[in-house]
């Protein structure tokens, strides 16, 4: 799906495409054109899809070269969607997948774009052994987000639900959810939802994201004050939260076990980012688990990446002094050994 560049010629984008096509078989004349000029748009665009047996019975480049110039001559015409329409229900999905991809990197109507997104995860869930082409673009799937304007709040509820279902990394599901939060004319009971959801699929734990979209101000008052309790207050408070709401907050899909990890793995991040030394009992208090489960959390916020890459912090995060340790149960080496394990 990425950018194409069509080399310089001195004709035109039309008459590049009529030449190409004719070339592909002698009995193709539209009679819609006349010496490189499209008479009637429409009615062409309808031979082309007609033609798209003959178009795409070729190798990749040659498929490259004919849907860029297809893309650029029809990516703005009202009824370019009927290709999109076309492609998405054509029986070779592989040679379906090619041509979607180029027209992808052509394309400049952001509604468009979402369109053929949605063709290409269509054409690839048909054939199991397509899918794995389409998985480096489901992990960049918020880059490509950015550029799906105009797309009524319906499709893109419908395209991120299908999505959500589909073999993405559980993190790739919740910026997906992130991003349909973007939507401002979200009721009050699908924000919840949805915020239910971002939590119980997120690994990152960016809460503040949530706090900084419009949506999240019309989300109701339980659960902007759990948002409030995860990013300020300790695990303690949480759970008393969770069993005074567990109800409510339940019927919403909040799960409390999830929710319960969101808050001991951040709590443990800013109790270590506070203080150059932590011990057992301090870290057990702020994430209420005894001191035993203190390195499973450690383990966990390490190998979430929520302190990744900083070794030096493995000696922040619990400052292990030897009359400390639960001595018939771990060593500090094999506690830091379990640490860099993590990293790797």
């Amino acid at each position: 799906m990425a950018s194409v560049i069509i080399p310089i010629s001195k004709k035109s984008a039309q008459e590049e495409l009529i030449e190409i096509l004719v070339v592909l078989d002698a009995s193709i004349k539209s009679s819609y054109v006349e010496n490189g000029i499209i008479k009637d748009k429409s009615k062409f665009l309808d031979e082309i899809i007609a033609w798209l047996p003959i178009i795409l019975n070729s190798q990749s480049q040659e498929i490259f070269e004919r849907f860029t110039l297809i893309g650029y001559i029809f990516n703005d015409f009202d009824e370019f969607p009927k290709l999109i329409n076309a492609l998405e229900s054509f029986t070779d999905s592989l040679k379906a997948l090619y041509s979607l991809s180029f027209l992808y990197g052509v394309v400049n109507s952001g509604y468009n774009k979402f369109r053929i997104f949605r063709a290409i995860y269509k054409q690839a869930s048909k054939d199991p052994s397509n899918l794995t082409l389409i998985q480096p673009h489901l992990l960049k799937i918020e880059d490509f987000m950015k550029s799906w304007t105009g797309v009524p709040l319906p499709e893109l509820t419908e395209m991120v639900r299908d999505l959500l279902h589909f073999s993405v990394p559980e993190n790739t599901k919740s910026r997906l959810i992130l991003r349909l939060l973007h939507e401002s004319q979200l009721d009050q009971n699908t924000i919840d939802n949805l915020i239910g959801k971002y939590l119980t699929t997120t690994t990152d734990y960016e809460l503040e994201k949530l706090t900084e979209l419009e949506s999240y101000k019309k989300c109701s008052q339980a659960v902007s004050k759990l948002i409030e309790l995860l990013i300020n207050s300790t695990a303690t408070e949480v759970i008393k939260y969770l069993e005074q709401h567990e109800v409510e907050l339940t019927a919403k899909g909040y799960h409390k076990e999830k929710v319960l990890e969101i808050s001991r793995v951040t709590g443990l991040v800013k109790l270590t980012n506070n203080a150059n030394q932590v011990t057992f009992e301090q870290v057990a208090e702020r994430l209420s688990v005894s001191q035993d489960d203190v390195d499973f959390w450690v383990v966990q916020a390490v190998s979430n990446g929520m302190i990744k890459g900083k070794i030096d912090a493995i000696h922040k995060v619990v400052y292990i002094e030897q009359n400390k340790l639960v001595a018939d149960k771990k060593t500090a080496l094999d506690l830091l050994n379990r640490f860099e394990k993590s990293l790797s």
